[in-house]
């Protein structure tokens, strides 16, 4: 989807719309005209209106925040305004294509740090857990071919080899030290991104409806540093090409 005019990949629908509540169902959903404006000043200016909402929101004073903000990028198409790209032209080693990814990443990192700005002038910081993560490694030699690297993992996004198949991510927040979870920690184990709805779960003292269906694992022992065996010691992985 095109960053820019947010036409699809086929390129005939707009695809930007706005639901005023979640099933939001006949008449409920806006298409929102965002033409023009880079998709990830969109997402993030949208994220801390909704974390400024829910300060503001007298009823909601008791309720916690939940808030799942999908950049899109560094996804293909390989696009940023100019002025990001700009930041890496004195950067002689980078190709063309390093330094649009470089400036799209750089794009994104300015979003999330709006955010958590958002988050501590609205007083919800200080009990704030966040979770960065991704669904794969960049796509190196198929799929839409970026500036992005692996290394020192071998292969990407399409393969079945850690370069592919692996990610990186990471916790923060002050959230941390209210759960106990280790700092400065390294985690040793597999980690699906599926595990995190249980491990949320146990983290707050909820059990999900049909827990015991559920592909996730709870890896809060792990977290914690207390799991003597690994939560999940296995990951399916399978593509289609």
């Amino acid at each position: 989807e095109d960053y820019f005019t947010h036409i699809n990949g086929d390129g005939h629908l707009y695809d930007l719309r706005w639901d005023q509540r979640e099933y939001c169902g006949e008449n409920c959903t806006q298409i929102i005209d965002e033409r023009g404006n880079y998709s990830t000043h969109v997402f993030a200016r949208e994220a801390t209106h909704r974390i400024q909402e829910h300060s503001q929101d007298d009823s909601k004073q008791d309720q916690p925040l939940f808030l799942y903000l999908a950049f899109q990028a560094v996804h293909c198409p390989n696009e940023v305004p100019q002025e990001y790209m700009d930041r890496y032209s004195n950067y002689s080693h980078f190709s063309k294509k390093r330094k649009n990814y470089a400036g799209m990443l750089t794009a994104a990192d300015e979003g999330i740090g709006n955010v958590t700005q958002a988050l501590k002038d609205s007083g919800l910081w200080d009990d704030t857990l966040i979770i960065f993560t991704t669904d794969n490694g960049g796509p190196t030699e198929c799929c839409c071919v970026q500036g992005s690297s692996n290394y020192p993992r071998r292969g990407g996004k399409g393969t079945v080899w850690q370069g592919g198949t692996t990610g990186d991510g990471f916790l923060s927040g002050p959230a941390l030290k209210r759960f106990n979870i280790p700092l400065g920690r390294r985690f040793p184990h597999l980690f699906h991104v599926v595990d995190w709805f249980p491990t949320l779960a146990e983290m707050v003292g909820v059990v999900p409806k049909h827990f015991n269906q559920l592909d996730g694992k709870s890896q809060l022992s792990g977290l914690l540093g207390k799991a003597d065996i690994p939560a999940r010691q296995e990951i399916y992985v399978g593509y289609t090409m």
